[in-house]
């Protein structure tokens, strides 16, 4: 049982020895912990997205549809840029344009007062607005016959020679607008919704009437015959433009 026994534990020992002479070293800590680190940089850089070259910073690489998609946008707002600055420039040659014909077509008396001036161009206006063929409502309508009936007694407020050429500049408006702003189809379109007291609306259409009756100078003479100025007159309701409405249509 001895010798059995020594034998077994010498036989064991040798096995042990055999194992430990075949076996791999270990590694040292170090090159555990390089490996560690190169597998972890690989993980990341499996799991990072891939760069944009057009992005990275310092990169010389450009995205040449990115490059042409911004050219063609710049290029489309600097042609509309242009475009409306064109329309701009033609609205604003359109509207000097325009106000240029208009100034031809009329020339302010000179030497009016203010007063003066602003009776004829409210008068203007009026023919402008409630032109034939514009679009008007009613809100504007009765707004413009107020105010070219308070321009009429404003009128007859002038004294002297500035009255006298003021009347006669007005006349040659309505005159002039005869068949348009002061055709009898269309002067008293609001006349029913107008914000005047029942007097000043039968001043205003009698006003309106006259002038309309008298504005051409070829027939006015004719035209006086078949009105009464003095019964127009009375309605001002004003001893003072009474006498100047009938001292100029007497004249």
């Amino acid at each position: 049982m001895t010798e059995s026994t020594s034998g077994k534990r010498r036989s064991s020992r040798r096995g042990a020895s055999t194992k430990k002479s075949t076996a791999a070293p270990a590694p040292s800590k170090e090159e555990q912990q390089k490996v560690e680190a190169t597998q972890q940089a690989e993980a990341e850089a499996n799991d990072a997205p891939p760069a944009d070259p057009a992005t990275v910073e310092g990169s010389t690489d450009v995205n040449l549809a990115d490059v042409q998609d911004s050219g063609d946008d710049s290029e489309s707002e600097s042609g509309d840029a242009t475009e409306q600055e064109t329309a701009k420039e033609q609205d604003g040659e359109s509207e000097e344009s325009q106000e240029e014909t208009s100034e031809a077509g009329f020339t302010m008396p000179e030497g009016l007062s203010i007063t003066a001036e602003g009776v004829i161009n409210a008068v203007r206006t009026y023919a402008e607005k409630m032109a034939k063929g514009i679009p008007i409502n009613a809100t504007i309508g009765t707004q413009q016959q107020v105010l070219i009936y308070r321009a009429f007694q404003r009128m007859l407020g002038l004294e002297g020679k500035e009255l006298y050429t003021t009347i006669n500049t007005v006349l040659s408006i309505i005159n002039d607008n005869r068949a348009s702003a002061f055709h009898e189809k269309r002067v008293y379109r609001f006349i029913d919704q107008v914000k005047l007291s029942t007097q000043d609306r039968k001043c205003f259409e009698r006003l309106m009437n006259m002038f309309i009756m008298v504005c051409d100078p070829s027939s006015r003479k004719q035209a006086l015959k078949q009105i009464d100025v003095e019964l127009t007159a009375a309605t001002l309701r004003n001893s003072e433009k009474e006498q100047k409405l009938i001292a100029f249509f007497s004249s």
